[in-house]
């Protein structure tokens, strides 16, 4: 079974670079910020390595992702294929 998955920004430290953290109720993974993307794909792609760190199936599932109302971060969610 999934869950949904959160991520929020976490800006830069005097040791560390901005990055994404991705969380569920089943683990959670912090994905370096890429600066080439937008701030929607930087999200995306950490909810996409917890998704593979899960070792959930990608192949028969498609994930749909939008803004949380505090603007904190993103929600990602599994949906049907269409």
């Amino acid at each position: 079974m999934t869950q949904a998955i959160v991520t929020r920004f976490q800006g830069p430290t005097t040791f560390r670079g901005s990055r994404v953290i991705a969380r569920c109720a089943g683990g959670a993974v912090t994905v370096s910020y890429d600066h080439s993307l937008d701030t929607y794909a930087n999200h995306r792609a950490a909810a996409m390595a917890l998704v593979d760190k899960l070792a959930w199936r990608r192949t028969d599932r498609q994930w749909a992702g939008g803004s949380l109302p505090d603007e904190a971060g993103f929600a990602f969610v599994e949906v049907p294929l269409a």
